[in-house]
């Protein structure tokens, strides 16, 4: 059978919908041509813990298996005299390669410098006080707007990097954001002269969120201001992937630029990916890899096929 095109497509598709289920996406999906494109409806809940599993790999749960879309209401008990005797740890299991989560990150930061998710950029900042002195800095973040049919509702997910013990942004500290905008029965939100969608509705709504965020406490524990009074650049950089090369593309197809790998050449609008490969006579050859996910049996929830 696997000679057979149409018999290799639905196996690679039933893949995917495996792979959605494993992180955490339980609403059938249906195994067509036009999967890329979104053809299932699935809660904002599903992809937002999709998206997690995107930051390093990882897919979580309350306890004792059950989603994390059932809730955690008790986060930790102390007792009267502060003792901690109780502490909320979630369960988790690697379902995603490192390499993979680096390569979708890489696809999601350009959609914030390059796409429709621009309005993002240098929008989220990091606020510090020292020596009477107020610091600003530019948080890179990343995230994908979303738009539905006939303009029923629009919607961003990204990731605000939060910082490492080494008082460095890191992808795997990231806080997970989603934004929604639209009418609970799927009105239309558009008119004769105006359309929402993702990156006019729930776009604003994400960097407001962000930028609430990066003031909690929980986002600074590891910064020391000093640390951050000297920096001449107001950007705060977001160490890329280890091992891989920076690869410019065209803003327009996407594809690598031809003998583009001189940097002396790059403009400040040209696009960079990091990827893993390698230059051959100014030419990128990226490095094949295939890391599958963990499952015992290839079996899907969808409604076509049953379990």
């Amino acid at each position: 059978l696997w000679r057979v095109r149409d018999y290799r497509v639905l196996v690679g598709l039933l893949y995917v919908v495996k792979l959605c289920e494993t992180l955490g996406i339980n609403s059938p999906l249906e195994p067509v041509l036009s999967f890329p494109l979104g053809p299932s409806a699935v809660s904002l809940m599903e992809i937002l813990q999709a998206y997690t599993a995107f930051t390093d790999g990882k897919q979580y749960c309350v306890q004792n298996g059950l989603p994390l879309e059932n809730g955690v209401i008790i986060d930790r008990i102390e007792d009267a005299e502060g003792k901690e005797i109780y502490h909320y740890q979630p369960e988790e299991k690697l379902v995603i390669d490192r390499n993979t989560t680096l390569m979708i990150s890489q696809v999601l930061k350009n959609v914030v410098n390059y796409g429709t998710g621009s309005k993002a950029k240098d929008s989220v900042t990091l606020r510090l006080n020292f020596d009477n002195k107020k610091l600003v800095f530019n948080i890179p973040t990343l995230g994908k707007t979303g738009t539905a049919n006939e303009y029923s509702n629009s919607s961003y997910i990204g990731f605000v990097p939060g910082f490492s013990t080494q008082n460095e942004l890191s992808l795997a500290n990231s806080f997970v954001i989603a934004a929604y905008v639209g009418y609970d029965d799927n009105t239309p939100m558009k008119s004769k002269n105006f359309r929402i969608v993702g990156a006019s509705g729930a776009l604003p709504i994400w960097i407001d969120v962000a930028n609430f965020i990066t003031k909690n406490q929980l986002f600074l524990r590891y910064i020391d201001p000093i640390d951050f009074a000297f920096l001449s650049d107001s950007n705060l950089p977001l160490p890329p992937p280890p091992g891989a090369i920076p690869v410019p593309v065209d803003p327009g197809n996407g594809l690598p630029i031809p003998s583009g790998n001189q940097e002396e050449n790059w403009g400040e609008e040209t696009a960079i990916v990091y990827s893993y490969g390698q230059i051959e006579n100014g030419i990128f050859k990226p490095q094949r890899f295939f890391s599958p996910f963990k499952t015992e049996r290839l079996t899907t929830k969808s409604p076509w096929l049953g379990e």
